[in-house]
């Protein structure tokens, strides 16, 4: 199976796109659709007539895509192909971003969203939300063909996946267990009171480092509760940074010739 970059697939894309459009435009037709090989004649940077199956994937479902393309071949059906494939990465406990091992939200609780669609038919659907259910694509293929609904999400999604067999269990395995308690001990912020407290200014004093005598410390903002001065602090230190970056700028060019700078 070949790996096209994405600048491949952009431009022998755009080619074809070419094509068709001078194809109708100067009522120009191409040979006879079986005859590939006469078609690549005649238009040698379009891609080759036909059918041929191509799935497009993220670089963590590359080694999956084997069991789409089978099904592909084999003349079965697209959605199926796509989900056959996902359903490889959902299984697979070394994957962080989704089913099995996927990384959970703030609680520690894995929780998993999906969508499909089916070109032929132009139907969808979708979960979100959804907790101790691994292969969530099938869930969302079975929300398209088994209801009228396109998105069932949190526990409503839950119920629907046991009542049409699928397995509950714990998606947290114990090194995403590990992981989130490490971004939870880096992260405590998250659980402190909010901007307004005393902990929160002294962070953001230390944040955005600014004189005491700075009119955002000395209530030069009538009636500003400590949540504004706190923004009011990022936004003047943002403000001050882009200020340093243009200087730095127009130093650095200030170095050319003239001729170089208009050039420019």
């Amino acid at each position: 199976m070949e790996l096209w970059s994405r600048r491949k697939f952009f431009l022998t894309s755009l080619a074809g796109s070419a094509v068709a459009g001078a194809n109708k435009l100067f009522g120009r037709t191409l040979p006879d659709s079986n005859d590939a090989m006469a078609s690549a004649r005649a238009f040698p940077g379009s891609p080759a007539q036909g059918k041929r199956p191509l799935i497009i994937s993220s670089a963590n479902g590359f080694h999956a895509l084997d069991k789409g393309m089978d099904i592909l071949k084999k003349g079965g059906d697209t959605l199926d192909a796509v989900v056959a494939a996902v359903t490889v990465v959902e299984d697979d406990p070394n994957d962080r971003s989704v089913g099995y091992g996927g990384l959970p939200n703030e609680e520690g609780e894995v929780e998993l969203d999906a969508s499909v669609m089916h070109g032929p038919t132009h139907r969808g659907g979708s979960v979100a939300g959804v907790r101790r259910i691994k292969n969530v694509s099938r869930l969302a293929k079975a929300v398209m063909e088994k209801t009228n609904h396109v998105m069932i999400v949190g526990d409503g999604a839950r119920r629907f996946a046991v009542a049409e067999g699928f397995e509950e269990m714990n998606l947290l395995t114990e090194d995403s267990r590990k992981i989130w308690l490490a971004w939870k001990a880096k992260s405590s912020l998250n659980w402190h009171p909010g901007i307004d407290s005393p902990e929160w200014k002294e962070h953001i004093s230390a944040t955005f480092p600014l004189p005491r005598r700075h009119p955002v410390w000395r209530g030069k903002f009538p009636g500003a509760s400590g949540i504004h001065r706190s923004l009011a602090l990022a936004a003047v230190w943002t403000m001050k940074s882009a200020r340093r970056v243009r200087r730095a700028k127009a130093r650095k060019i200030s170095k050319f010739p003239a001729a170089t700078r208009l050039s420019k």
